[in-house]
């Protein structure tokens, strides 16, 4: 088989492994007996953790039940797991539709209590977890309304600007905008005048101003700014996120179990996905968020903006899935429980 030369054969009944790219495929509802050399029976073993167990010295039994997913078993390939029609792309879309629906219920106005949440994001452990799920869900989902780096390219794109018109004097071969106020000063001479001479001595202008000309000519000068409230704003809900995922990381490398380690590799991707604009040159003039704009209409309505505002909202609700953290770690985060999972879903739903 693909994954180095581990045999998989049933330990009851005749279901056999399929071929995928890069390994194999496994029911989860069936025990396997694992054969192969000792080192790769170690790299399996370390895969999947609590599923499996050494059965000899070069044989293993995987006992997979109601997970699925996809193990790693480095460097030989990857064992995915699924039950029955059930697969990994099922449950991820079964925790997506979950996420939602929980982070909705305290903004639901037929509720008079909620679900129990936490005001923060990340600044305990108990709600850690849970607000992990709703960021590794909007970082890398494939949904386009509900992807925060599409938010995010949209705002690098086109991003909110403030102008602000300044008054400025240059010489009279520099002018290029004028408006009402330069006039004015022109043809009263405020801004002092000199005598003409030359071709200048015979422009019009000359001619009106008696034979002189303005020495500075008063214009308008509109500067603009990404230095705004809103984009302070956004800049730092990427900072909180990115603090999220460092933090999640550093948990996850501080257990041994190994389905910790899909962690690892989800902050990973996380962190690849958000760089572009987490680095985008957009940030260096942004300074410090000081306070949270929610009135401003740039928030509530601009494209990109107002996906970022709705993130910001569900984050910080940190609406959290009533079960404890050990089976949202183990069960959700870690080996995948489809069957824990569609209890969950089906209480909700």
């Amino acid at each position: 088989m693909p994954v180095g030369g581990l045999q998989f054969r049933a330990r009851y009944g005749s279901a056999t492994p399929a071929e995928v790219p890069g390994g194999v495929c496994l029911r989860g509802e069936v025990e396997w007996i694992v054969e192969g050399a000792a080192p790769e029976i170690a790299a399996l073993l370390t895969a999947v953790g609590g599923l499996g167990g050494p059965a000899g010295p070069m044989s293993a039994l995987l006992k997979f039940r109601n997970a699925v997913g996809t193990f790693d078993v480095a460097p030989y390939g990857v064992v995915r797991v699924q039950c029955g029609k059930w697969d990994e792309e099922a449950f991820d879309a079964l925790l997506e539709d979950l996420t939602r629906k929980v982070l909705a219920l305290p903004f639901s106005a037929t509720q008079a209590g909620g679900l129990p949440h936490d005001r923060s994001i990340a600044d305990r452990d108990d709600v850690l977890l849970h607000a992990f799920l709703y960021a590794r869900h909007i970082v890398l989902t494939t949904r386009t309304e509900e992807s925060l780096p599409r938010a995010l390219d949209l705002i690098v794109r086109d991003p909110h600007r403030l102008f602000s018109a300044e008054r400025t004097k240059v010489d009279l071969g520099s002018a290029r905008n004028v408006d009402g106020r330069t006039i004015a000063r022109v043809t009263s001479g405020s801004d002092g005048v000199v005598r003409a001479t030359g071709f200048a001595a015979q422009t019009t202008l000359a001619r009106v101003l008696d034979g002189h000309l303005p020495a500075m000519v008063d214009v308008p000068r509109v500067k603009h700014t990404v230095d705004t409230s809103e984009n302070r704003f956004v800049l730092e809900f990427i900072k909180q996120v990115r603090a999220l995922i460092d933090r999640v990381d550093t948990f996850a490398r501080a257990r041994k179990p190994a389905f910790w380690r899909g962690i690892e590799r989800d902050c990973a991707v996380m962190r690849r996905v958000l760089g572009p604009c987490e680095r985008h040159d957009l940030w260096v003039d942004v300074g410090r968020m000081s306070h949270v704009p929610i009135g401003s209409s740039v928030l509530q309505r601009r494209r990109g903006y107002k996906d970022v505002l709705r993130h910001h909202l569900a984050l910080r609700a940190s609406a959290r899935i009533p079960i404890d953290r050990d089976k949202l770690a183990s069960n959700l985060l870690g080996v995948k429980d489809v069957a824990s999972l569609y209890e969950l879903w089906c209480y909700f739903a």
